[in-house]
């Protein structure tokens, strides 16, 4: 089994047109993997949440990047005070879509879920495991 592992920019918002195009080639990157992790800082603001969710997915249906090769982690769990609250809200957003996206809550910090995530991926990548 091979694997590529990219890190491309943050959170795309406001970028001038030229940062953009600067960034373009480690986008288009995407456009070849079998599965995106999208890292997002689950301690922020719902309202910021979705507002990042809506440019990331942006860039992403840009490039032809089907919903379902994205997994959201939303990373700092161990900060978040509500989970049920905090999931509600991201089943119930207008920019997010429960049913054809997957996401899972992460705290790097305290390694919170970080074996079911790696779990996930052996699974998905290597199905003899």
């Amino acid at each position: 089994m091979k694997l590529l592992i990219s890190d491309t920019i943050g959170f795309i918002n406001k970028l001038p047109p030229y940062m953009i195009d600067a960034f373009r080639s480690t986008l288009n990157e995407m456009t070849y993997s079998d599965l995106t992790l999208l890292v997002i800082d689950g301690s922020d603001p719902l309202n910021v949440i979705d507002k990042k969710i809506q440019s990331s997915t942006k860039v992403m249906n840009d490039l032809l990047i089907p919903l379902t090769r994205i997994l959201y982690l939303f990373n700092k769990a161990d900060r978040i005070e509500d989970y049920d609250l905090f999931v509600d809200a991201l089943t119930k957003s207008k920019v997010f879509d429960p049913l054809s996206s997957q996401f899972m809550l992460i705290s790097s910090k305290t390694g919170f879920n970080i074996g079911k995530l790696e779990n996930l991926l052996r699974l998905r990548f290597d199905p003899r495991l």
